[in-house]
């Protein structure tokens, strides 16, 4: 049944270089396409994220500056949001060409260029116990205060460490969870220890989940793929991506189908593109 309610999306990988920048803002790209407004939210405060992607100076206009309005209680995002007209506005006519293909209902809260190492908020309270209640209360009110935006759809890119101050707690608050791993042995047994965690801790969190293979190789064997990643949405391999990478795209338009392929597999209503068949794809296209 396709639906049009708002949710929180949270993109999640219990690695780093897995792709998962490039798959959330792909599907965030791909849902603003189809007229739903947006919001980008980078809750990975551990790596660089989009703004060096496309290579903008957010200066105060970030999330650890929310972080840091947040810990004195104020809760509202509104003023550190990015939106590609802000952007166009303030791009020089090399980056102007770079702003014009974001998606025009896609806005961004997100992580500045620069960022220093294990940079998150810093909720040390004088005991462990007052340190967990803060912790929670804090995480929850700002996934709160996303649930309660105008946005259509929040999508969220979230920390790999699972004690990550907003990890575990967003993932429960999510209505969706894409879980994005590379096709190798250790990373399929990984996969599975992590949701058998997880899902010890919370049950319905299973009910939400979805694998995601990234960078399949088009030479994995058959039968590799129907023992091992029989359960998994597949994103095949790109060439294309990393030249699209040095043009400073967020994705790829093989990428770009697949996510809608994935949007589609949730009952997300949006309008399905015809695409051009390509040889070299498709081979995991449903």
């Amino acid at each position: 049944m396709k639906t049009k309610e708002k949710k929180l999306i949270s993109f999640y990988s219990s690695e780093k270089n897995q792709g998962l920048k490039t798959l959330s803002l792909s599907f965030a790209s791909r849902l603003a396409a189809d007229n739903y407004r947006v919001l980008y939210v980078e809750l990975d405060t551990r790596s660089k994220g989009f703004a060096q992607t496309i290579q903008i100076d957010t200066e105060k206009q970030n999330i650890n500056e929310y972080f840091l309005e947040a810990l004195k209680g104020n809760f509202s995002i509104e003023k550190f949001v990015i939106t590609k007209d802000m952007l166009l506005e303030e791009s020089s006519k090399i980056t102007k060409d770079i702003f014009n293909e974001l998606e025009n209902n896609l806005d961004y809260l997100v992580l500045p260029m620069e960022i220093e190492a294990d940079s998150e908020p810093s909720l040390v309270g004088e005991n462990a116990s007052e340190f967990d209640s803060n912790v929670i209360e804090y995480v929850d009110n700002i996934i709160e205060t996303l649930q309660n935006t105008e946005y259509d759809h929040i999508v969220l890119k979230l920390p790999n460490d699972l004690d990550h101050v907003f990890t575990v707690q967003t993932l429960n608050s999510s209505n969706l969870v894409v879980s994005v791993y590379l096709p190798t042995v250790s990373q399929a047994i990984e996969q599975k220890k992590i949701k058998k965690y997880l899902f010890e801790h919370n049950k319905n969190l299973s009910d939400k989940w979805k694998d995601v293979a990234n960078m399949v190789s088009a030479e994995l064997p058959q039968k590799t793929i129907e023992e091992t990643l029989k359960d998994s949405f597949i994103v095949e391999y790109d060439p294309h991506r990393l030249p699209d990478e040095w043009a400073f795209r967020t994705d790829s338009t093989y990428i770009r189908e697949r996510m809608e392929e994935l949007i589609d597999s949730f009952g997300i209503n949006i309008i399905r593109q015809k695409h051009v068949e390509k040889k070299r794809f498709g081979r995991f296209t449903r």
